[in-house]
C-alpha cells in the first residue's frame, strides 16, 4: 500500500501534507466521487460514527457535521480481493478568468 500511495503522491507532484482529505476502504468508484464534491462544495462529510482511535495515531477525523476546508488535493485509497492496493490523488485546476 506504501508504494501505490508514494506513486501517485510522486506522479501528481505533491507531498503528504498537501493533500487536503483521504478518502479509504469505501468503494473506490464512489470514494473518488466524493472527493469531487468536497473539493466542489468545500465541506468534508463527517463519519457517522465515533471510532476509539489511540492517540499515536494523530488522525484529523471528521465526525458529525460536515467541516468547511479549502480542500486542492485528495487521495483515494483502494485495495481489495486478491491483494491488489491502488491509490489516486484528484486535485483542482485553477480556471482562467474569462
Amino acid at each position: 500500500m506504501g508504494r501505490a500511495i508514494a506513486g501517485a503522491l510522486d506522479d501528481a507532484g505533491l507531498a503528504p501534507e498537501q493533500i487536503g482529505v483521504v478518502l479509504v476502504d469505501g468503494r473506490p468508484d464512489l470514494d473518488v466521487a466524493c472527493a469531487l464534491l468536497i473539493m466542489r462544495h468545500g465541506l468534508i462529510p463527517g463519519v457517522p460514527y465515533q471510532p476509539d482511535l489511540p492517540p499515536a495515531y494523530d488522525l484529523d477525523l471528521v465526525t458529525g457535521e460536515p467541516r468547511p476546508a479549502d480542500v486542492r488535493h485528495a487521495l483515494v485509497i483502494a485495495r481489495g480481493h486478491g491483494g491488489f492496493n491502488a491509490a489516486l490523488v484528484v486535485s483542482t485546476v485553477k480556471r482562467e478568468a474569462r
